[in-house]
């Protein structure tokens, strides 16, 4: 039986972190990803990683803002697997609650323990709004 999206997505929590699999379409295969909820219809997510040197080489190699990547402390809440990770604000993906559901319920995106703070996702807000590889109409959605 088929959990109807509307289930499935009214349990999706602002600040929840979720793993795309390698299997994923969207996003970035294999890493996690941070919820970003916005008028409780699309879900956006913006993708991480842990290597210092990576975000170092992107915001050159792309000339954008190193404030486009806040950095997020490992604590008891957020529950990444490492010490720092960093939040690409210059990439984020968008998915219906539809599509979000089928991803979930055939095992390519999966739920992961914990949450990121208000102030941490104040930061990736910051973050999107400054990158100049986000659309407007995404943007406009933060401010």
């Amino acid at each position: 039986m088929e959990v109807p999206a509307i289930v499935i997505s009214s349990f999706i929590q602002e600040g929840e972190l979720y793993f795309f699999t390698e299997d994923s379409p969207i996003g970035v295969k294999g890493h996690i990803h941070v919820c970003i909820k916005v008028a409780n219809q699309i879900l956006f997510f913006s993708t991480c990683t842990s290597q210092t040197n990576t975000v170092s080489n992107y915001v050159k190699f792309l000339n954008v803002d190193p404030n486009t990547f806040p950095c997020i402390k490992q604590d008891n809440t957020n529950k990444f697997t490492r010490e720092l990770t960093y939040i690409n604000c210059n990439n984020v993906t968008k998915l219906t609650k539809q599509e979000f559901s089928k991803l979930v319920a055939d095992g390519i995106i999966k739920h992961m323990d914990g949450v990121i703070s208000a102030e941490n996702l104040q930061a990736i807000a910051k973050g999107v709004l400054l990158s100049t590889r986000v659309p407007d109409n995404i943007k406009k959605l933060f401010k």
